[in-house]
């Protein structure tokens, strides 16, 4: 089925990925919508990521190949395909990653069904070293969503799903005035929040997007002190949601920070002292921002705790026992 609607920008940055990167431009193009401009950012990759780029922009006018001289990460990578775009909506895919032919479809019908801003998706998430799979699908009964309906499924524990740009449509001015913060990781989930910010989200609740896990990519390498910005991002979104007065939103995002503090201290390329120097700072923030009354559970209350008061003995204990 073909079917034309407004332009979608479909913005995809493109780093050392050539082993993976023609499947990814073939699901795309494999779409059952047809309007779209595909924007594949090469981010100076030192692979044959460039070539692979040039040979299907000859073979399919909708691909446009933007070659940067120098790397600048994914969120610059990012910013530069939002810059060129001139769809109505922005879709992002990573070059790693593949989408179901009716991906943007369903998505894009969703959205203008309901006068929505955005349109999210399930993910099937596969392991690549493992061969392990899992799905995971926002549950709700309603569609669209208001923004603090959104934020309140987050302490459902929705992570990946609700930080994640990939599994999304937006209209072109969620846009408007901002942009994706180069030089940190986890970009996704310092925008997500103000994104969203007054907007309807539509549900569709199908694992249409493909996501892979692999041993080399970000999300899975050791953290580093640049790490650290992640933890800088929930905390923002923590007090963004106490100005609303939204404690079902604002407690999760503390406790994905106070783990991430976690992570990031005790599973570091970081010198292990500049590491808990680091840590410090942020876990006397978390303290001043939390109370007791604020957690959902005995065993979140007493994780949480241990590790901002704690942590060496957390670290200890969770050695010693496991999860």
């Amino acid at each position: 089925m073909e079917k034309q609607g407004e332009l979608i920008s479909v913005i995809i940055p493109v780093y050392n990925t050539a082993r993976y990167l023609p499947q990814c431009l073939d699901s795309i193009l494999a779409s059952t919508y047809r309007n779209l401009e595909i924007i594949c950012v090469d981010d100076a990759s030192p692979d044959e990521s460039p070539e692979i780029l040039d040979r299907y922009a000859e073979k399919d006018q909708r691909i446009v190949v933007i070659h940067c001289e120098q790397n600048g990460g994914q969120a610059a990578a990012r910013n530069r395909g939002l810059d060129e775009g001139k769809g109505a909506y922005y879709a992002f895919v990573d070059s790693d990653d593949f989408i179901s032919e009716t991906f943007f479809e369903k998505l894009y019908g969703q959205l203008t069904e309901d006068r929505s801003d955005v349109a999210a998706c399930g993910f099937r998430e596969f392991n690549e070293s493992t061969g392990e799979q899992r799905e995971e699908i926002l549950k709700t009964g309603k569609t669209p969503l208001t923004e603090k309906e959104w934020w309140e499924q987050y302490r459902h524990k929705h992570t990946v799903y609700m930080n994640c740009v990939c599994n999304k449509l937006f209209r072109a001015d969620c846009f408007r005035d901002k942009r994706f913060i180069p030089g940190i990781i986890y970009e996704d989930t310092n925008l997500q929040h103000y994104l969203l910010q007054d907007k309807r989200i539509s549900i569709l609740q199908e694992a249409l997007y493909h996501y892979r896990r692999r041993e080399d990519s970000t999300t899975k390498k050791k953290h580093s002190e640049k790490s650290f910005s992640r933890v800088q991002s929930l905390i923002d979104r923590a007090e963004y949601f106490a100005g609303k007065g939204w404690k079902d939103a604002k407690v999760p995002a503390l406790q994905d920070a106070i783990k991430f503090i976690y992570q990031a201290t005790y599973n570091s390329d970081c010198d292990s002292e500049k590491a808990k120097t680091i840590s410090r700072k942020y876990r006397r923030t978390i303290r001043d921002m939390m109370n007791l009354r604020d957690w959902f559970s005995i065993k979140q209350t007493g994780q949480c705790w241990m590790i901002l008061y704690a942590p060496d003995l957390y670290h200890y204990l969770r050695r010693g026992i496991g999860k």
